[in-house]
């Protein structure tokens, strides 16, 4: 009964960090929705005062559907990470982890200045931690670089393979502690 308690609270403990980081992401995401938000609303506020020209109100459409795919996704991929993921396994391939993550800060206001590089080798590398859990780390290690570049520089994620064991190594532009 004490392991399945202490089973539940690592999981909630895990869960309440994930919420954090979404909650910080929020704000970045909240600026990068309002863009697209404005030019649907923008354009179909001209649709609805009819526009004439069938090309034009056949390219505003276009744009408005644009618009909306991309708030649509970004607010996919943060739920995606912000789900609790009960069937999720104790492994991860790399690659999709750090794709997930991408995905995230990709719409962050904080990112907007940086230049992500992200190196590994071409074929899938294992590791043995729930996915959710490599995402975390590497969300958390992003965020801090990003703070410490002030939104301004070179994060560089590189992954190798050394003999059974995968290094994963996250290096920024920042001044350091």
């Amino acid at each position: 009964r004490i392991r399945g308690d202490l089973r539940g609270a690592k999981n909630r403990l895990i869960q309440a960090e994930k919420l954090a980081s979404v909650g910080q992401l929020a704000a970045g995401i909240a600026h990068e929705i309002g863009n697209p938000i404005g030019i649907a609303l923008g354009l179909s506020e001209i649709l609805k005062e009819g526009a004439s020209d069938p090309i034009q109100v056949r390219d505003f459409a276009s744009q408005v559907h644009s618009a909306i795919l991309r708030v649509h996704g970004i607010l996919r991929d943060l739920l995606d990470f912000a789900r609790p993921s009960r069937e999720e396994g104790a492994r991860a391939e790399v690659r999709a982890c750090l794709d997930g993550v991408r995905k995230l800060v990709r719409s962050h206001k904080r990112f907007e200045g940086i230049d992500l590089r992200i190196h590994l080798p071409a074929d899938p590398l294992w590791v043995e931690i729930r996915p959710s859990q490599l995402q975390q780390v590497l969300l958390n290690l992003w965020m801090n670089a990003a703070d410490a570049m002030n939104g301004r520089g070179t994060l560089t994620t590189t992954v190798r393979r050394e003999g059974s064991r995968v290094e994963i190594e996250v290096r920024d532009t920042g001044p350091g502690i």
